[in-house]
């Protein structure tokens, strides 16, 4: 009886701490998707990343501590910026990003 509990506990701890994802794709056809956990606050994209074409599609996928992610022209999360929930979107009016923060 033991095992199964802590078997239970196991299973319930890993669908509740699931990563959120959020993958962009460039107008160049790139993609980059970063994941994490938790919520957290502003992330420079890393500058080893050509992110220089301008992002054309946003998919996210949410988790339990988390349901909006935005995407910034500027790094610290400065300049334009565009928010949404879960789901795929396609960018209207392109541009190139360089950090995002998910919460």
């Amino acid at each position: 009886m033991q095992l199964a509990t802590a078997f239970a506990t196991v299973l319930l701890a890993t669908a509740v701490a699931a990563d959120w994802s959020l993958k962009i794709t460039t107008r160049s056809g790139q993609t980059l998707t970063t994941h994490g956990t938790l919520a957290h606050g502003c992330t420079n994209y890393d500058s080893q990343f050509d992110l220089s074409s301008p992002v054309v599609k946003a998919e996210y996928h949410d988790n339990t501590f988390t349901d909006t992610f935005e995407i910034f022209a500027g790094k610290d999360c400065k300049g334009r910026m565009y928010r949404n929930s879960e789901g795929t979107y396609n960018i209207i009016q392109p541009y190139t990003v360089k950090s995002y923060h998910v919460y």
